[in-house]
């Protein structure tokens, strides 16, 4: 089911402003689960064919990932291969199991490929993804929040790093570092109400915002 996924990008907040602003807002938010670090790695062609597609500002788009949490940064536990699905500021997403890849290895990328295909066997639907490559990996510190009713959710991500791909495997061991940003996010079921009064309680403005496409940017 698709849902609302509203972002805000900023270079200029503190975080304990934003969650000051998150914790006195009218739908009593609280948090709802413990901070944890997200990490994901993307999928694409090698003309990147999802990166342009943002770019070009179509509004049905699909975001392939592998993700997975914790502090794990050279090998992915427990994976999931998720496929994210936009359509202007709705948003869903389709999960199965990816299992465990070492990424420090020389043969990550021959590793990947064969779990990917064997993925893709299994889920017929997903035969398109066998023809891609990793091609950026990210990090990230995590915060959750839920309104009182449930009906609203925020994820405050901090800390938020990039590792490009290169043919090899990653491009190198230090990642760029985005100094200072942090990315809100709202979200809500389509058939939600209220969502004026929350809204106009935070003094800024939520606009279109990819990790994955500013990482490439910037790597």
């Amino acid at each position: 089911m698709y849902r609302f996924e509203r972002k805000f990008r900023s270079n200029l907040y503190d975080i304990k402003d934003l969650v000051s602003l998150v914790r006195s807002n009218c739908a009593l938010f609280v948090e709802s689960y413990p901070p944890r670090v997200v990490n994901s790695i993307y999928l694409d062609t090698t003309s990147y064919s999802f990166v342009q597609d943002n770019l070009a500002g179509i509004s049905s788009r699909v975001k392939p990932r592998i993700r997975w949490y914790g502090d794990q940064q050279n090998k992915v536990s427990d994976g999931v291969l998720e496929l994210k699905y936009k359509k202007n500021q709705l948003g869903r997403k389709d999960s199965y199991f990816f299992g465990p890849v070492v990424i420090s290895k020389k043969d990550f990328r021959d590793q990947l490929s064969k779990t990917l295909i064997s993925v893709c066997n299994e889920n017929p639907k997903l035969r398109f993804l066998r023809e891609l490559d990793p091609s950026l990996m990210t990090t990230y510190i995590r915060r959750y929040f839920e309104s009182a009713d449930r009906k609203f959710r925020i994820t405050i991500d901090t800390d938020v790093r990039y590792w490009a791909f290169s043919a090899f495997g990653l491009r190198s061991t230090r990642p760029y570092i985005d100094h200072g940003l942090i990315i809100l996010e709202l979200k809500y079921d389509q058939s939600t109400t209220g969502i004026e009064e929350v809204i106009k309680e935070f003094p800024f403005r939520f606009s279109r915002c990819s990790k994955y496409v500013t990482g490439i940017l910037s790597t």
